[in-house]
């Protein structure tokens, strides 16, 4: 665990440089879209007016595009830094849904092509004091299994849900794939 958390941290840096580097060049690229487009629109576009408007239709486009991959990749990129700092982990203060956000931010590779993740987090669920960086663990631990045992089937379905009553917070986990023979 523990080297995989180092490793972990060293690809979180890793990429997270590249990330910044681009998220500071979009935002640059986006405060300057408005000139750019005057510009393009006040040119002289009689040689290659497809072009022109391709671009003027289709690069706020790609701005927001790249924008929502650099979100992303920073979602993710936090998921390692979380996960890497596991050894460091304390009990504190946490948000249930947020620890299963994080959870799934970390499996969505695994998920992705032959999963359909279904969620239903309750809303105004009360903070709890816990180690959430265990909780994120487990509920990583869960979604990877059910990943593994539905990859056969493709079609996979995993519900997750949250609820609140009687003093108990309940997360709930269920997947909807092959079932395993008895003899298994």
């Amino acid at each position: 665990m523990v080297t995989l958390g180092l490793l972990s941290a060293g690809i979180a840096h890793e990429v997270n440089n590249p990330a910044t580097f681009i998220a500071g060049n979009v935002q640059i690229l986006n405060d300057f879209w408005p000139v750019l487009k005057q510009s393009l629109e006040n040119a002289d576009s009689s040689q290659n007016p497809n072009q022109v408007k391709f671009i003027i239709e289709e690069l706020p486009k790609m701005i927001k595009s790249i924008g929502s991959g650099v979100q992303r990749i920073t979602k993710i990129v936090d998921g390692l830094k979380t996960y890497a700092c596991q050894g460091n982990s304390q009990m504190g203060s946490c948000s249930v849904n947020e620890c299963v956000q994080k959870a799934l931010a970390l499996c969505t590779n695994a998920l992705k092509y032959h999963v359909r993740v279904d969620q239903d987090l309750a809303d105004n669920l009360p903070d709890i004091v816990a180690d959430s960086q265990q909780i994120e663990q487990v509920l990583v631990n869960l979604f990877l299994n059910a990943a593994d045992a539905m990859a056969p089937c493709r079609e996979g379905q995993l519900s997750i849900s949250t609820r609140c009553s009687d003093s108990q917070l309940r997360i709930i986990v269920e997947d909807y794939g092959p079932r395993f023979p008895p003899d298994t």
